[in-house]
């Protein structure tokens, strides 16, 4: 995916993180796709709705493994 609006060093770092925490590619995208949106002004994180969808989003698409806690 390309995100115009975001310094390749937050794009490496979300996808290192991402990937570190085994997560999927996909959750990187989602996430690199809400900060492009919010940095080019499509979205904004001040809007509350937006943000709890977004999250709702986000959670989602979240591996958590059970450790029998």
């Amino acid at each position: 995916m390309n995100f115009e609006n975001l310094d390749s060093s937050i794009i490496a770092s979300v996808n290192e993180t991402v990937q570190k925490y085994g997560q999927s590619s996909d959750l990187a995208n989602r996430i690199l796709s809400w900060l492009d949106a919010v940095h080019s002004g499509q979205v904004s994180i001040e809007d509350r709705n937006a943000y709890l969808q977004r999250i709702e989003v986000l959670l989602d698409a979240t591996k958590i493994e059970n450790h029998g806690d």
